[in-house]
């Protein structure tokens, strides 16, 4: 759902201006924090959906898996997948707040 909401329609805005690699290139550049939560947003919504990843996000996968389990194997952290959510719910209000406070 957050990758509906959030990362799609960001990535639909950039095709409806006509600007080619929105998310990747203009997100990434003018908004870097909220650039990383997205990211996470997104491989973790890949790796849901898809039976493989391609390299590049199965690296950026295993970053933000390792990071937000601390090391640790999904079967050995308690309620894994609540872990897991609450890391990327949390890091997408942070990213937010420190986007909003650079503003100004």
């Amino acid at each position: 759902t957050m990758s509906n909401c959030f990362v799609e329609s960001i990535q639909n805005y950039g095709k409806s201006v006509n600007k080619s690699n929105y998310f990747w290139k203009e997100i990434k550049e003018t908004y870097p924090i909220l650039f990383d939560s997205l990211l996470r947003i997104k491989a973790y919504r890949n790796w849901c959906e898809h039976l493989s990843l391609n390299q590049q996000m199965q690296e950026v996968f295993d970053g933000f898996f390792k990071k937000d389990l601390e090391g640790k194997q999904i079967h050995e952290v308690d309620d894994a997948y609540f872990v897991l959510q609450q890391c990327t719910s949390e890091g997408m209000k942070i990213a937010i707040s420190i986007e909003i406070s650079n503003l100004s």
